[in-house]
C-alpha cells in the first residue's frame, strides 16, 4: 500500500516526495490518523517448505552375510526436523509461536543385526 505516509526521519524539513518515497512508517504522537493507517510493511510471504524426517538404509547381500553367519545386516542414517526453508526473518522459525520450544535438527545412525 502506497497510500500510508512513510517518513525517512521525523523531521519537519522532508518533502512530500521524499515522505512517499521514504523506507519506513513513522508512527507518531502528533498526528494520530497516520499511526493507525493500514500499511503492510511489516507482512511478509508466510509460506515455508520442511522436511520432518528423512530415513536412508541399505541391507548389505546376503550372499556376502552368509560368509560372515550373520543373516542380515543394515546400515540406515536418520534426519528430524531439517531447518525451514523460508521468506522468514533470519532466526526465525516458522513453526515456533510465543510460547513453544526451539526445534534442533537430529541425527540418528544405526546397524542393525540379525545373528
Amino acid at each position: 500500500m502506497r497510500d500510508t505516509v512513510y517518513f525517512t526521519l521525523p523531521s519537519q524539513h522532508n518533502t512530500e516526495e521524499q515522505n512517499r518515497n521514504a523506507l519506513y512508517p513513522r508512527l507518531t504522537y502528533t498526528n494520530t490518523t497516520n499511526t493507525y493507517t493500514g500499511s503492510d510493511y511489516w507482512l511478509f510471504n508466510g509460506a515455508y517448505f520442511r522436511v520432518k524426517n528423512i530415513t536412508l538404509g541399505y541391507s548389505l547381500p546376503k550372499t556376502l552375510m552368509d560368509k560372515c553367519f550373520v543373516k542380515g545386516l543394515r546400515l540406515y542414517a536418520t534426519v528430524n526436523d531439517l531447518p525451514a526453508i523460508s521468506h522468514y526473518p533470519k532466526g526465525w522459525d516458522p513453526e515456533i509461536g510465543a510460547s513453544s520450544d526451539f526445534i534442533s535438527t537430529s541425527f540418528t545412525f544405526g546397524v542393525n543385526v540379525k545373528f
